[in-house]
């Protein structure tokens, strides 16, 4: 008695159409024990699907699936880390390429000195009648006689001096003026 002419007869007959039903293949062929190797090596020889790993060789699979994930992730750290360090020198270098800004020193505000207000008017004359003091101003081609605390042209006078011909004037903005007697 032929063992291939046996198994085949306690089998299903192969379909013609092969590529159509692969996996069924794969099943009968692994089920039966009697079939010889050679044309278990054909069968997954023609279909590389089919030499996946079985149940039985799942643990050999995974411990060689788990030893390349460790490399894989080894590698990837190890990259990781190169990556980080040339940022880091990359960045260093940028720092010393970037231009220095110079360091600004304040700059003094210059503020001109207000020019002092002109007196629209002149000091003729201070004189003394009785026992008050008088400023005499030329005024708009007029004489003004003032005592101290009048005003002409918001400008007050604050102190009169007859002996040296000088009055103290003073304006709304708190700026002094010291007119002489001209000739």
């Amino acid at each position: 008695m032929d063992l291939e002419s046996d198994s085949r007869s306690s089998f299903p007959p192969l379909s013609e159409n092969i590529d159509a039903q692969p996996k069924d293949v794969a099943k009968e062929l692994e089920q039966t024990p009697e079939i010889e190797t050679e044309k278990l090596a054909e069968a997954r020889n023609a279909y590389p699907e089919l030499s996946l790993p079985f149940a039985s060789d799942t643990s050999e699979f995974e411990t060689t699936n788990d030893s390349r994930k460790n490399q894989q992730d080894a590698l990837i750290k190890e990259l990781q880390d190169r990556l980080m360090s040339q940022q880091l020198q990359i960045d260093q270098v940028f720092n010393r390429l970037k231009p220095k800004k110079p360091i600004r020193k304040p700059v003094k505000q210059f503020k001109p000195k207000p020019r002092p207000a002109i007196a629209p008017f002149s000091l003729v004359s201070v004189d003394q009648w009785g026992s008050e003091s008088y400023a005499v101003f030329r005024y708009q081609g007029q004489l003004v006689e003032l005592t101290i605390g009048q005003a002409i042209e918001q400008w007050t006078v604050e102190d009169m001096n007859r002996a040296a011909g000088v009055v103290t004037l003073k304006n709304q903005s708190g700026e002094r003026k010291v007119l002489s007697i001209q000739s």
